[in-house]
């Protein structure tokens, strides 16, 4: 009986908050507005002073007051209001908590109540969810007061996304007058890093991602020649012998370090994800590339990061040679998959493999490509994307929280809520035998 009556309930729910009529809503969407009722109830008072008495004249004239004083207030009070947007100099994390300060200026002899701020501080999961709005407290007469607001960006990209405004309804919200803040700072918010340790191992050709020696003219490992002492060089590199012989200081010339650039590889084709807002494979697929490139930049390593699938006027690729601060730049920067999905400018799919260096990370879906290596070492990072067609993803079969391989060779990120432990543990177990 009880569930039956649940099912009821929600039955009758479900009937109230029914649109039977979608079609019309244009024409009677002014009703769902206060303005709406206060017009039908100017005019409905109106009608009871022709058909009954005065009485209905008196309460015409006291909503009409009421529909005057409504609209001319809030409009009044933000003609003598200014506002500046300040945010914090550096850049922000995706879901590191901060603030910004609204400086807000009042030019009238009184206070000023009911204003908000409406825009988008990346708070939102989705970027189609409605903007926040923030509620500030009195505003003095003849004042400048600064309101500091607590934000945490659950996104990536530039913060705030899109015009910011200030709105007012006091003091019966029958109408809401709004203005975009005059002055605004922006800041980037750059994609959550997951913390890895270790680093890719040694192979016959790759002696240390970091870099191997070669004979070139250097301070390090072997000697390769000998050649004149020159004012600061080394005295334990003095070649006694040789400077005996030739009666004039002689120094060995040893080998150099150099670099091997590694390669983070990143599919950001649209028709190779799934899922919405900050849960979709896109998304994580960025972050994962971010995480990649943090740990890499943490061992000194050289490496370059390159998007596959981008619009043909976004930048492909971007290297650490001027440190990781440009890359997570890039990567805060890139667009979102909504972007990407409505743009017609799109590298083709049939584009040829970009070259590959020794050392590459590709981070793609289980819709991505078998990238051909041509000889290079490839670690893959595959995103199952059946766990990410809804943000609401669970485990499926019981799955414990451990990466699988794949058909492409690499490890495989089944869930948002299991990407980040999962991409920690595959990499713990492939480089955690060197140190981080």
């Amino acid at each position: 009986m009880k569930h039956y009556l649940e099912r009821l309930s929600v039955s009758v729910l479900q009937s109230a908050n029914h649109d039977f009529c979608p079609n019309l809503n244009r024409y009677v969407y002014w009703l769902k507005q206060p303005f709406g009722w206060c017009i039908v109830a100017i005019l409905f008072s109106l009608l009871v002073g022709l058909s009954v008495g005065p009485q209905g004249y008196v309460l015409a004239s006291v909503f009409l007051a009421l529909l005057v004083l409504g609209t001319a207030w809030p409009w009044l009070s933000m003609k003598g209001i200014h506002c500046s947007l300040a945010l914090p100099s550096g850049a922000m994390k995706e879901n590191e908590p901060g603030q910004f300060v609204l400086g807000v200026r009042n030019n009238w002899p009184i206070p000023v109540f009911g204003v908000t701020v409406e825009g988008d501080f990346l708070q939102g999961f989705d970027p189609d969810d409605d903007p926040i709005a923030f509620s500030l407290k009195r505003i003095p007469a003849f004042s400048k007061t600064e309101f500091p607001v607590a934000i945490t960006p659950r996104r990536r990209g530039v913060l705030p996304a899109g015009e910011v405004r200030i709105c007012n309804g006091f003091p019966f919200g029958l109408a809401a007058v709004s203005k975009p803040v005059a002055e605004i700072a922006t800041t980037l918010v750059w994609p959550e890093c997951e913390t890895l340790q270790g680093s890719p191992p040694a192979d016959g050709s790759l002696f240390n991602i970091a870099g191997a020696l070669a004979d070139r003219a250097g301070n390090d490992g072997e000697s390769i020649g000998i050649r004149c002492y020159r004012e600061g060089d080394r005295l334990r590199n003095i070649h006694w012998a040789q400077t005996s012989r030739s009666q004039k200081l002689m120094v060995r010339e040893r080998q150099t370090p150099s670099s091997a650039i590694s390669t983070v590889l990143l599919d950001l084709c649209p028709d190779h994800h799934s899922g919405r807002g900050v849960d979709s494979s896109f998304e994580w697929s960025i972050r994962i590339a971010a995480s990649i490139c943090f740990q890499l930049h943490r061992t000194n390593a050289s490496f370059r990061v390159v998007c596959l699938g981008l619009p043909r006027n976004v930048p492909h690729t971007k290297g650490n040679a001027r440190g990781i601060e440009p890359v997570m730049r890039f990567l805060a920067s890139l667009p979102t998959l909504k972007m990407q999905r409505e743009s017609s400018d799109l590298i083709p799919k049939n584009r040829p493999n970009p070259s590959l260096s020794n050392q590459t990370f590709f981070v793609c879906t289980s819709d991505s490509p078998v990238m051909n290596s041509a000889g290079a070492r490839i670690e893959q990072i595959v995103i199952e994307l059946n766990g990410f067609a809804d943000s609401h993803s669970e485990l499926r079969n019981g799955k414990e929280n451990r990466p699988e391989k794949h058909r492409h060779g690499g490890f495989l990120v089944t869930a948002p809520r299991l990407a980040a432990s999962q991409l920690e543990v595959a990499w713990r177990r492939s480089f955690g035998h060197a140190a981080g």
